[in-house]
């Protein structure tokens, strides 16, 4: 929402707000909170005339009647409408309508919600059966189904199968550095996939729904946004490519096509890579540097050295401290770096961070002022 000092032209906020009927689709007409909009109503005294969704009545009353049957929700019902639920359920008590649901299933029907748990939304199956939302999720709690962390939502299972495509070979790099995987202990005992990303850096998330046309949505907490899919068939795929279980410290690169490497790589450098300046302003004080275990970092060392590039090794000096170590690859040399990016990047739209991105085009565009020749 926007903040500023919201004070529309009074004659058009009365002819809106009659039109819109509630605080909530005001908010959204006008880009700001609901509580500008009450605080704006009440200063113009325009209190008073909002008693007229009071008195509102549909054209056709039996029409109404109707309706809620079908949609069994005052909310559908005032987006129907366009009044608010508030409005809905007074008008439905004046006339002595019941919006009443049915209070049990049968076998058939409790069976077929057991079974749709992992498949469908619990406000999906309600539709359905014509039944509370709150009666399908009661009978998943009782028989020992309870929250979201397993419901199955729609994901190519496939995607992972072969790497043959650089947005699957950016995905993996991105799995290799960021992501984990979990054998979870379940009623089903699905295996999971997870990565958690700086709410920053969504784009990430937001490209992967994209490349993998899948249905989950993200958890947005606090900072961070994440991403859980469960999928035998994925991480079973997965695990082909050494992503494992608690692989932080055994993970070993595994390298792909040769063309599609450098898209793995940059992966792997939006995950756990950065460039950074180090001192004085100066092509020299930059610094490209990845993250990982040692036996990772020396196998890009390798892969960089057969592409004419020259880096080195050292131990991560973190405070913290963990039962291994981390190491770090250091690219430091103007010469290196340059060819580095200029690789990494070759071929990459769409399927890169472009905070990072950005940063190397800092770092270039320095050195371009630097050296004009």
């Amino acid at each position: 929402m926007q903040n500023y000092e919201f004070n529309p032209d009074k004659n058009e906020f009365i002819a809106n707000y009659q039109k819109l009927k509630s605080g909530k689709n005001m908010s959204e007409y006008y880009g700001v909170s609901v509580r500008k909009i009450y605080s704006y109503a009440q200063k113009i005294n325009y209190r008073n005339t909002l008693k007229k969704d009071i008195s509102w009545k549909p054209q056709d009353k039996e029409e109404f009647i109707k309706l809620y049957n079908q949609l069994k929700s005052s909310t559908l019902m005032a987006e129907h409408y366009r009044v608010s639920k508030k409005t809905i359920l007074k008008y439905a008590k004046s006339i002595g309508f019941r919006n009443e649901y049915r209070n049990s299933l049968t076998k058939e029907e409790v069976n077929y919600v057991l079974e749709s748990y992992h498949l469908k939304k619990a406000i999906t199956i309600s539709k359905e059966l014509g039944v509370s939302k709150s009666l399908i999720t009661k009978t998943w709690r009782i028989n020992n189904l309870s929250g979201k962390t397993c419901r199955r939502y729609y994901i190519n299972e496939d995607y992972f199968f072969n790497i043959d495509t650089k947005d699957k070979a950016y995905f993996l790099g991105i799995i290799a550095s960021d992501g984990c995987v979990y054998y979870q202990q379940n009623p089903n005992k699905l295996k999971m996939l997870s990565f958690q990303f700086n709410i920053k850096d969504r784009e990430i998330i937001d490209s992967f729904l994209y490349y993998t046309e899948a249905e989950y949505k993200p958890i947005i907490k606090n900072k961070y946004i994440s991403l859980q899919i469960n999928s035998d068939k994925i991480v079973n795929d997965l695990e082909k490519y050494n992503i494992v279980q608690r692989k932080t410290w055994i993970y070993v690169p595994y390298f792909i096509d040769n063309q599609l490497m450098w898209h793995y790589l940059r992966g792997y450098f939006d995950g756990d890579g950065s460039i950074y300046l180090c001192g004085k302003v100066n092509p020299s004080n930059w610094i490209i540097s990845i993250c990982g275990n040692e036996c990772t970092m020396h196998a890009f060392q390798n892969f960089l050295r057969i592409h004419g590039i020259e880096s080195y090794v050292r131990l991560d000096n973190r405070k913290e401290k963990y039962k291994y170590d981390f190491y770090n690859l250091i690219i430091r040399k103007n010469s290196e770096k340059i060819k580095f990016i200029q690789m990494l990047y070759n071929d990459s739209e769409n399927l890169r961070l472009n905070r990072k991105y950005l940063k190397c085009v800092e770092f270039l565009k320095l050195y371009n002022e630097r050296h004009p020749n």
